[in-house]
């Protein structure tokens, strides 16, 4: 992968290694989910995960959802709804009605939004506190593409990232990101598809791991 490798091995060491153990939790969270249901009001009132990072890494705490506030407002308190079952939009383009849902229903939606969809999330919530400061500098290892070099490639902005970035607090990350055209005998041209986008590294929101294929560009 261009401009992965130039990124320092500890920096790819330590990314791993959290990816692996989000991997591993995510399989976890599959096996065990009827004891998450069964106890998602106690831990929903366990409250954010950054209130809780003291807390045992092997708790099921971890493997829940603790960020989705009243009407997706920061200012609200956290909505135990949206927490266990999806937030509003999520839920919407599901069909999914809480009140008129059957239980069966309701335990589906909650294991499609906490192990299909958010797996682990208040573990990779409790991460991206480390990320959420300015950055003092930056180091770019390539760059293809007009777009600011710490701007991740996406649908919007198209070419090729690696950098280095060394925030206010001490701490040390990396972007690795392209959005590129698939090449002229690549299958997934068949589907429709012209474009293969991948990211790697972090941000305020915690470690991105992204393999996506577009059809069309914003």
């Amino acid at each position: 992968m261009k401009g992965y490798k130039k990124i320092p091995k500890r920096l790819r060491r330590e990314y791993n290694k959290a990816g692996r153990e989000v991997f591993f939790k995510a399989v976890k969270a599959f096996f065990i989910f009827p004891i998450i249901y069964k106890r998602s009001r106690e831990l929903f009132a366990m409250g954010r995960p950054e209130e809780n990072r003291n807390l045992r890494k092997s708790h099921i705490y971890w493997l829940y959802d603790c960020t989705e506030h009243v009407d997706g407002d920061p200012s609200k308190p956290l909505d135990y709804i949206a927490c266990t079952y999806g937030d509003k939009n999520y839920r919407e383009r599901k069909g999914f009605d809480y009140d008129k849902a059957s239980k069966l229903g309701r335990y589906w939606a909650a294991f499609r939004w906490l192990v299909l969809r958010n797996s682990a999330y208040n573990l990779k919530a409790s991460r991206s506190h480390r990320f959420d400061f300015p950055y003092t500098s930056y180091d770019v290892l390539d760059l293809e593409g007009p777009a600011h070099p710490l701007n991740w490639r996406d649908k919007n902005d198209v070419g090729l990232q690696s950098v280095i970035i060394y925030l206010e607090n001490g701490e040390v990350i990396f972007r690795y990101s392209y959005t590129l055209p698939l090449g002229k005998l690549n299958p997934f041209r068949l589907l429709g598809y012209k474009w293969k986008n991948r990211m790697r590294g972090a941000d305020k929101n915690g470690y991105k791991y992204k393999n996506r294929l577009f059809k069309e560009l914003n």
